[in-house]
């Protein structure tokens, strides 16, 4: 199966990062609020949840979760001039995974490994922020499909004790103004909770 260039990135992320059970508990998070036309997806055993639109699409896989505004990029994930929509794709894992604690590292390794620094335009190398009073780190770069088409995409890690997300958004550039806060407000409900515990006797 041919892989396109600006799938690598994601695929890679996911590739990099386990979905692995964590032993120690986290201390609680409070949930954020959602924008109105959001749905939380909540799964204590995994001690993650966030929120995407009702009418987006949502698939979880062995390695983490993607968020798409056409429910057929479930089945072919990717934008195209025929059909512009936003594309999220969500890794979970573990700091002892990626060798290193500090959210602008790994973005940077991530990015590395990808090869994204030579076949993307990075717009923002990987900076300080905040998700939910989580430490964080976000990039931006620009790439293009084989058709012309430029792509907008954001590298976001998100760590909290010894436990990391990353999440890739892709929205083609020209829409913008349509894909990027939904696609922000998606990273912005991300919150790493405490593990449930297993069921006793189960």
């Amino acid at each position: 199966m041919k892989i396109s260039k600006r799938l690598l990135l994601p695929l890679l992320i996911l590739l990099l990062l386990t979905l692995a059970a964590c032993n120690a508990a986290d201390e609680a998070g409070t949930q954020p609020e959602l924008p109105a036309n959001f749905t939380r997806f909540d799964k204590p055993e995994i001690g993650f949840s966030f929120g995407y639109p009702q009418d987006w699409a949502m698939r979880e896989g062995p390695r983490g979760f993607a968020v798409v505004s056409q429910e057929s990029y479930l089945d072919n994930p990717s934008i195209t001039v025929e059909n512009r929509g936003a594309i999220v794709t969500i890794g979970l894992g573990k700091v002892d995974q990626i060798e290193s604690e500090n959210p602008i590292d790994i973005a940077n390794k991530l990015l590395e490994a990808s090869g994204a620094a030579g076949n993307m335009e990075m717009l923002q190398a990987p900076t300080s922020t905040s998700v939910n009073g989580q430490q964080a780190a976000v990039a931006t770069f620009r790439s293009q499909t084989p058709e012309g088409l430029s792509l907008t995409q954001k590298l976001y890690v998100i760590r909290k004790d010894d436990r990391v997300v990353t999440v890739t958004t892709s929205v083609p550039t020209e829409n913008e103004a349509q894909y990027g806060l939904v696609t922000e407000s998606i990273v912005n409900s991300i919150l790493i909770t405490p593990i449930a515990a297993a069921p006793a006797g189960g």
